[in-house]
């Protein structure tokens, strides 16, 4: 069955990048007297016109497979879906979009152990945040990368932002976790933020707090794990050890100076009875 599909995409990319030859003739002037014999001479000359473009076109089939491999067309079609996407973001055409979507799938029939066509797809269908189906489709695609190639750390970030966004915020926080666990360079705001989001979304504080404490004594000199510890705590209503967490950041001059800064203002805010 593979080898039909691969087939079918083929022809369907060729006949789109393939101009066909033979362009029909102008008809030449003619007495206002026909005979049936030349009718029907004419008729046949016309019906010859419109058939004879079609070995010409097999032939540049033939040849232009005879010098690519199905590999290279894959990555063809998924030059075209990517310029057609990029065509989608500057003028928000549908049909750019859709045009996006049938060259990445059609790649992926042709190749569909290629990661990077999963991955590409899987982002086409995320950027649909309005559509539930557009988003399981891309749970899909993500997981179906992760399969393939489970270091993909692009794709892993990807499905934990696509479960958040279908509010599945246990399994979302799942996927930050083992970014964090596999990846310390990725122990900052970028992924704490949405994975302590998830703790307070999904009703599981106390996890959250227990990872994230153990997370630093591995990590002690990370502002934005404590900055997210800290929101836990005060969520926790455990405001003191909140404070003390903020302090820290400052004292020690750990992060960047907009890390620190940080740090203060939410100690204030607190101070004044704000919200966390």
């Amino acid at each position: 069955m593979l080898i039909y599909n691969r087939l079918f995409f083929v022809l369907l990319f060729l006949s789109a990048t393939i101009t066909s030859v033979g362009a029909a003739e102008k008809p030449s002037p003619t007495s206002s007297a026909i005979t049936p014999a030349q009718k029907y001479t004419r008729t046949s000359q016309e019906k010859q016109k419109i058939t004879s473009p079609l070995p010409a076109f097999l032939l540049k089939m033939h040849s232009y497979l005879a010098t690519q491999d199905y590999h290279t067309i894959a990555a063809q079609m998924f030059h075209r879906a990517v310029q057609d996407y990029e065509r989608w973001l500057k003028q928000g055409q549908p049909e750019d979009f859709h045009n996006a979507l049938f060259h990445i799938n059609s790649s992926i029939e042709i190749t569909p152990d290629a990661s990077e066509y999963l991955f590409f797809q899987g982002m086409l269908y995320a950027s649909l945040k309005a559509s539930p189906a557009s988003l399981t489709q891309a749970t899909d695609s993500f997981l179906s990368v992760l399969e393939l190639q489970p270091d993909h750390r692009q794709a892993r970030f990807a499905l934990a932002q696509v479960l958040q966004e279908q509010g599945k915020f246990r399994l979302a926080a799942e996927q930050y976790q083992l970014l964090l666990e596999a990846y310390p360079e990725m122990v900052t705001g970028l992924v704490l933020a949405p994975l302590g989001f998830c703790y307070l979304a999904g009703d599981y504080l106390e996890f959250g707090l227990d990872y994230l404490k153990n997370l630093s004594h591995k990590h002690p000199k990370s502002a934005p794990l404590r900055t997210t510890l800290a929101i836990l705590l005060q969520n926790n209503n455990r405001n003191s050890e909140a404070d003390k967490e903020l302090k820290q950041i400052q004292h020690e001059k750990l992060g960047t100076k907009s890390e620190q800064e940080y740090a203060r203002l939410l100690q204030t805010r607190w101070q004044m009875g704000g919200k966390p």
